[in-house]
């Protein structure tokens, strides 16, 4: 017999099955907000709810947030201690069974994403509690880099140094919100690693191929020459914490690489090494997984 979704995790006091909890935070993002709320709006899936959760900005984004008031199911502006206090603030607001994660600089690929991925959620749970599938990873003006996303099989081994699931591209069961604080604020960076360590250690994530899920906008925090080594650091901190080797060869190799291009973005400036990533990730980007094109929101952006 399942477990009853309802009495797992704290996400939401008023759960919904079969809802899909969009979550979005934000700080001073108003210059791609729209289009990510937009992305969200449009879908035809019938079933949802958005969640924001703004970090006090000053932008202009609260602005955007009132225009979309109707539209969205809860939102909050206040000051918060980083991303993953803002996202354990969006859980405890949030009733759907499966909730996904996206900044405000990504955007759903296209208006049946959450359509698409409705029947696979249902059939998932409780033999996986996390469900994934695959982004576009592109740059400011939309164009495309590469894909991110492949089986868990392909990919298990280097999630053991890395974060292999495409975050934008992950579903999670409400069960995974167990405790008081889902989301460990001591990490910067890999707190969401942190959860899917955790995760997959009692049971494996399902890969969904053939479906995009979002645009993913390079240039995180984990990916910015100046945080890679401490990104890396993180994830061993996680891995220790989880009771798991902290210290392997491929995690010393990607050490190795993210301080050479630290050290290249002094010397180059951090624009060069960005030329460098793009050119390299472009060479890798393969087969679309969803060969239809994406349907891009057509909204201003930044605050009018």
């Amino acid at each position: 017999m399942k477990p009853d979704p309802a009495s797992c995790g704290n996400a939401g006091a008023a759960f919904a099955p079969g809802r899909i909890s969009v979550v979005m935070s934000v700080f001073n993002g108003a210059a791609t907000l729209e289009r990510a709320l937009q992305s969200v709006i449009r879908q035809n899936d019938p079933d949802w709810e958005l969640i924001v959760v703004d970090g006090g900005s000053g932008d202009g984004s609260v602005d955007i947030l009132r225009r979309y008031d109707a539209e969205i199911a809860r939102w909050i502006s206040e000051p918060d201690r980083g991303i993953y206090d803002a996202w354990n603030k969006a859980v405890g607001l949030a009733s759907g069974e499966w909730l996904i994660f996206l900044g405000c600089d990504d955007w759903f690929w296209r208006g049946d994403v959450l359509a698409r991925m409705r029947p696979h959620l249902a059939a998932a749970y409780p033999a996986h509690r996390l469900v994934y599938a695959s982004v576009a990873r592109t740059l400011d003006d939309g164009s495309l880099l590469c894909y991110a996303g492949a089986p868990w099989p392909v990919i298990a081994r280097r999630f053991m140094s890395e974060m292999t699931i495409p975050h934008q591209a992950a579903f999670h069961h409400r069960s995974l919100f167990q405790g008081p604080v889902p989301f460990d604020t001591r990490y910067r960076i890999a707190g969401d690693y942190d959860l899917l360590l955790r995760e997959i250690r009692e049971r494996p994530p399902k890969f969904i191929p053939d479906l995009i899920v979002a645009a993913q906008a390079v240039g995180g925090a984990s990916t910015e020459p100046g945080n890679a080594v401490g990104c890396l650091v993180e994830f061993y901190r996680a891995r220790a914490r989880n009771g798991l080797p902290g210290v392997n060869p491929p995690w010393l190799w990607l050490l190795v690489r993210a301080a050479a291009k630290g050290l290249l973005a002094r010397l180059a400036g951090e624009e060069a090494v960005g030329a460098l990533t793009r050119l390299w990730r472009r060479g890798e980007a393969g087969a679309a997984p969803d060969p239809r094109p994406p349907e891009r929101p057509s909204v201003p952006q930044g605050p009018s």
